[in-house]
């Protein structure tokens, strides 16, 4: 069978999986559709019934919508805030942008069935969960196309996407909060990231112009994401390359290209002139960064949301990428690395650095696809047999691990922000307390 046909059977799998998955545990249980839909996604996806049920862009339906007819005390949260008077939405506009043609599809259904056309019935979220579940399933396939142009063999690039979407919290995304820009931007960044590295092959100027499409969506999905730029260093291979690649790009490209960015992200600008009559908001009001008050060590360590903690078969992956390019790219090894460093610095700078409650240190899901490819190198670095016996139980732990955490976060056994380290150790694994109570 060609290799292709293997890779595309085992992605139809891993799909099938979590379409599985997340019909059951919301889809199909009475009210728990409410679920799909909340925190900071209520606001991520309020621009879709805002423009196309109520012409409302200053979301005067909330009351009744969120407040009365789908109320459920605990996914309740109110996603406005004020600015020039006018109520505007904190969050961005990418994941409505993107689920669009879901969210119609959803209007469809309910109106040939019959159902409320209100954009907060069952069929909407159903339509908008298949959303994401689709752009998840394109970030993976081109994760592995970008794979493949680092060499990676086929069996380990399949190896490598499904470490990253069952050993890691992707899966507790997709499945639980799938309305989350970080699936999204996980996508768009393996996009992104994949017609760079082919402009880098082939020095087509229409993978540059793609990748500045790219650009732009990640950045009306959460603007602090302009940071996988500081990730061409390593695209590039080399510090010749890469200076080659700033001087080399012609000025008729750099202004389409440009053009092409600023043309996405006018989407934003003018969804806040509609709201307020200018085109810039700032809509965090008393949150922003602090790059003198990091948390770096916390945000990759702690028992409150450490990355490595909850998500320990990234620092295995980070390691047996770093092996890998140790042996003759150094170059390579210190772009990932300052890359890295960079990027956690920034991220746990952040007023809030656990970002709320959530499972482990999320904003780091948007960057997998950097995991991805130093995970899939140093995998084709394992050669010996008892190496890889190794290697292959060390990463069938990993996911057993994850899996287990998330089903205790998913019942409070690991709490949304509390948690210490001696209830972490008092708790390591043990799902037997949950079943008891069940």
């Amino acid at each position: 069978m060609p290799e292709n046909w293997g890779q595309r059977i085992v992605l139809l799998l891993g799909l099938g999986i979590i379409i599985f998955m997340s019909s059951n545990l919301n889809w199909s249980r009475k009210n728990s559709w409410n679920s799909v839909i909340t925190s900071d996604a209520k606001g991520y996806v309020a621009y879709l019934p805002a423009v196309f049920i109520f012409q409302d862009p200053n979301f005067g339906f909330f009351d009744e919508m969120e407040g009365e007819k789908y109320y459920v005390e605990r996914f309740y949260y109110d996603y406005r805030r004020e600015a020039y008077g006018k109520s505007i939405n904190k969050y961005f506009i990418g994941v409505s942008v993107l689920s669009t043609p879901f969210f119609l599809a959803g209007h469809a259904w309910t109106w040939l069935t019959g159902g409320d056309l209100d954009g907060y019935s069952k069929a909407y979220v159903v339509f908008l969960h298949l959303g994401s579940i689709f752009y998840l399933a394109l970030g993976i396939l081109f994760l592995m196309k970008l794979l493949q142009l680092y060499e990676v063999k086929a069996w380990n690039r399949v190896l490598a996407v499904l470490v990253l979407t069952f050993a890691t919290n992707i899966s507790y995304y997709i499945s639980e909060e799938p309305l989350m820009s970080h699936l999204f931007n996980f996508c768009f960044i393996s996009l992104f990231l994949y017609a760079l590295k082919m402009y880098f092959l082939d020095k087509k100027n229409n993978f540059l112009l793609w990748a500045a499409f790219f650009l732009g969506m990640v950045t009306i999905l959460r603007p602090v994401n302009l940071l996988i730029l500081g990730f061409l260093p390593f695209l590039a291979g080399s510090w010749g390359a890469f200076t080659s690649f700033l001087k080399g790009i012609e000025m008729k490209v750099w202004g389409m290209g440009i053009g092409i960015f600023f043309l996405v992200c006018s989407l934003q600008f003018g969804m806040y002139y509609w709201q307020t009559g200018h085109f810039w908001v700032y809509s965090y009001p008393g949150e922003g960064l602090d790059l003198t008050k990091p948390h770096l060590w916390q945000s990759m360590f702690s028992y409150k949301k450490g990355l490595f903690v909850y998500t320990p078969v990234l620092f295995f992956a980070y390691f047996l990428g770093m092996k890998f390019l140790w042996q003759g790219r150094k170059y390579e090894l210190l772009s990932w690395n300052l890359f890295f460093l960079g990027l956690a610095y920034i991220l746990s700078s952040w007023s809030n650095w656990y970002y709320g409650g959530s499972f482990s240190y999320r904003p780091f899901i948007d960057y997998y696809a950097c995991f991805g490819i130093v995970l899939g190198m140093g995998l084709g670095g394992i050669r010996e047999k008892w190496s890889r016996v190794v290697l292959y139980s060390a990463l069938f732990v990993f996911l057993a691990v994850n899996q287990i955490q998330i089903y205790q976060y998913r019942y409070a056994q690991i709490p949304y922000e509390g948690m210490t380290k001696e209830s972490y150790w008092e708790n390591f694994l043990r799902i037997d307390k949950i079943l008891e109570k069940k």
